[in-house]
């Protein structure tokens, strides 16, 4: 946070997970997702796209959840969510 980092996003994990370190100043998102070579059906692969925007001044960041649908051979969109209404 001292250097400025804004967003916190990290991989190899078992799940999906949002938490938020508090700084003082402000609040940066810390998003994992499961790792992309999850291959497990209790844990299925996923992966985020990020969409970084400006608008009137303020960055947006909207998150777009994809994951690994067996059934389907491939991934698909799993849900959405702004950033920016959540900090």
């Amino acid at each position: 946070a001292e250097a400025g980092a804004e967003l916190v996003i990290h991989g190899h994990n078992h799940r999906r997970e949002m938490n938020w370190l508090e700084t003082g100043e402000s609040r940066i998102p810390l998003i994992g997702v499961p790792s992309a070579s999850m291959a497990s059906p209790h844990h299925p692969a996923e992966w985020n796209l990020y969409t970084i925007t400006r608008n009137d001044g303020r960055w947006q960041t909207q998150v777009s959840i994809r994951g690994w649908q067996g059934a389907a051979k491939g991934f698909q969109a799993i849900g959405t969510f702004m950033l920016d209404e959540m900090a």
